[in-house]
């Protein structure tokens, strides 16, 4: 078992064993000569290796396919600010870390539960008739989300998916239940437009990354097209053969094509757009913490992905003696759920839907789903 060396930490003139992500350029010197550009990257840096014909290392890295996750022994024969260089002395395929932790059977069960809580029975027949689409059903219980950093994994999609629905009833029950306002406002958030939303906002991803082995890479359609340009294109489709009135599929459309993750975009004009942009926003920054806890070395500080650095660190609470609350009864912790007779009461406010309700009796997210399997 090898002790494996961050790229951050590599020392001029040594040698060390690397895992991490691979990518390669086929390039030529101004006299004709073919060489491989290589990069070798992990969550806290770059290395550069150029790997020229008559290197031993040269016909394993032709075999080995651009954006494969690798094991490598190098050597460092230079660095500075902008780059490490390398040699490679030998270097093989790596199972990705995240790979195989995903369940996809219990992902898959959530997915149908979700899918009968909403009631508007339009919507659910359209996230019904978009994930069963044969250009669809067969990739997204399996396809990743990313090539690289969260949801980078079999199942990715999918785990974002339930993961943004789960996140949206929560905030859902929140703006809609509760109120300090003497009068409560009508401004509620409709919950079946948004679980709408979490299920079908990303389904382009199933045709815009190819997995092969350890390999994540886009395919010619995502090369040339943004994921939610591919999604909506076959969200529409359904769009047009569904109950949804004109207005209502302007409503989602709106939605669907105003959110972007990683930038705030000001074309999100509703207060359900709005939301869902920093629903997803927190899921997907979150997935990152996720993914660099699990490639990260213990006590490591900081990790990257892509161009910026994350704080590892979790707060440390001191050890102290519980906060009394009411009738001398220690105060939950956070993870602890509190007494029958301490839950808050909310001020009951009825949800105003933007369409009209389905039947009111739907299985809840550990019950059964009742009759035939929706996919």
């Amino acid at each position: 078992m090898h002790n494996f060396t961050k790229a951050r930490d590599v020392n001029v003139h040594g040698s060390h064993y690397f895992v991490g992500n691979m990518s390669k350029k086929e390039k030529e010197t101004r006299s004709g000569d073919k060489y491989l550009q290589i990069v070798l990257s992990d969550e806290t840096g770059m290395m550069l290796a150029s790997v020229f014909r008559n290197m031993d290392v040269y016909k394993k890295l032709k075999d080995i396919s651009d954006g494969e996750y690798v094991k490598a022994f190098i050597r460092c024969t230079g660095k500075d600010n902008n780059f490490t260089n390398i040699d490679i002395q030998d270097i093989d395929s790596e199972p990705r870390p995240l790979d195989g932790m995903a369940d996809i059977n219990y992902l898959e069960d959530q997915l149908r539960k979700i899918t009968l809580e909403i009631k508007d029975k339009a919507l659910q027949d359209l996230v019904k008739n978009v994930l069963k689409r044969p250009d669809i059903l067969p990739a997204f219980k399996t396809a990743p989300y990313s090539a690289y950093g969260g949801y980078s994994f079999d199942g990715g999609l999918l785990m974002h998916m339930v993961r943004m629905a789960h996140l949206t009833v929560q905030v859902t029950k929140i703006f809609n239940n509760w109120s300090g306002y003497k009068t409560p406002t009508d401004a509620k958030l409709d919950r079946d437009v948004l679980l709408t939303a979490s299920l079908l906002y990303s389904v382009g991803k199933v045709k815009m990354f190819n997995k092969q082995g350890s390999v994540i890479h886009k395919t010619e359609e995502g090369e040339l097209f943004s994921y939610q340009y591919i999604g909506m294109k076959m969200i529409g489709e359904e769009l047009n053969k569904s109950q949804l009135s004109d207005r209502q599929k302007m409503f989602l459309e709106h939605l669907l094509g105003s959110s972007q993750y990683g930038k705030y975009s000001y074309m999100a004009r509703s207060k359900e757009a709005i939301a869902f942009h920093h629903i997803q926003s927190l899921d997907m920054q979150m997935s990152e913490f996720e993914y660099l806890k699990v490639v990260s070395e213990e006590g490591q500080l900081f990790g990257k992905t892509f161009s910026k650095k994350l704080y590892l660190e979790d707060y440390e609470h001191p050890t102290m003696q519980p906060a009394m609350g009411q009738g001398g009864q220690p105060m939950p912790y956070p993870n602890q759920p509190m007494p029958q007779q301490q839950q808050p009461m909310y001020n009951q406010v009825p949800q105003q839907p933007m369409y009209n309700q389905g039947p009111a009796q739907q299985p809840g997210y550990n019950q059964a789903p009742q009759g035939n399997v929706i996919f």
